[in-house]
């Protein structure tokens, strides 16, 4: 080893550690930005869905939305996972499916679907996204 192989193993070893280089969060939720380029974002919003549509033929009960804007914008589509709680009197199932593909500033819509008239249900819809921001 020598002193220019040190410095190289020492650059090398600080280019693999990705840092914090800000966090914050504003009404669409948080947001961690590395300095390797990685972002990830995340958000929780309580609604009450109040329009529900029902399927005869199924014999369910529809509906669908988008997800807020993200904190802040990805350069790339970040991979998201999206998830949902039920918050009801009954702890009653609802079902969960992506329905349009997620963006650089948003995480997409999705569709709802439970087997009871769910008209006063709320839910607590959630992401995370993990993408690049530079």
């Amino acid at each position: 080893l020598n002193s220019t192989n040190l410095n190289t193993m020492q650059d090398n070893i600080e280019n693999a550690i990705a840092t914090v280089i800000e966090s914050g969060s504003n009404s669409r939720g948080s947001y961690i930005k590395y300095s390797d380029g990685t972002m990830i974002c995340t958000a929780t919003k309580e609604t009450g869905v109040i329009s529900w549509t029902a399927d005869a033929v199924d014999n369910v009960f529809l509906s669908s939305g988008t997800f807020d804007d993200f904190p802040q914008t990805f350069i790339n589509v970040p991979h998201v996972v999206k998830s949902i709680e039920y918050i009801t009197p009954n702890n009653r199932y609802i079902d969960m499916c992506g329905k349009g593909a997620p963006s650089t500033t948003n995480a997409g819509s999705f569709n709802l679907k439970t087997y009871w008239n769910a008209s006063n249900t709320n839910v607590r819809m959630s992401y995370i996204a993990i993408g690049k921001w530079k």
